[in-house]
């Protein structure tokens, strides 16, 4: 079982080693729940940090280098994270290739109310949305 005490800490140091790194803290911007919950105290449990590129210059070999660094120093295990990394313009093939989308999220005001980036991106590319009723506009759209 998750320990989310002990899991919201060590998202916060990773989150301030990764800002603390001038090469991710110009080319990095910090977006999701994490953030969210972060830097407005949003009532969400959040189990991973969501960055996008902004800085274009900046190879995703570079930006994964950066961000091994700042896991290293975080001295997190290698088995308790996993990194990732899609090219925007290559999200779509692989959401595409695909069966279904999922999003299942807690039942609260802030979710009911939200239109997700994640939801968007599935529509996108037509993929059917496997969810919980706890987003209005995908509980409405199951009804009709």
């Amino acid at each position: 079982m998750l320990n989310t005490t002990i899991h919201k800490k060590e998202m916060i140091k990773l989150f301030l080693d990764i800002l603390s790194n001038r090469n991710l803290s110009t080319t990095l911007g910090f977006k999701g729940g994490t953030a969210l919950y972060l830097f407005y105290d949003l009532d969400r449990f959040s189990t991973d940090l969501d960055f996008n590129m902004i800085d274009e210059d900046f190879s995703t070999d570079e930006m994964t280098l950066e961000i091994e660094k700042s896991l290293n120093i975080s001295k997190l295990p290698k088995d308790s994270y996993l990194l990732l990394s899609v090219k925007p313009n290559n999200l779509h093939k692989y959401l595409a290739a695909c069966d279904v989308g999922l999003l299942f999220r807690e039942k609260d005001i802030i979710n009911w109310v939200s239109r997700p980036t994640k939801m968007l991106e599935y529509q996108s590319v037509g993929l059917k949305i496997e969810h919980n009723n706890t987003i209005a506009w995908l509980a409405n759209q199951s009804q009709n």
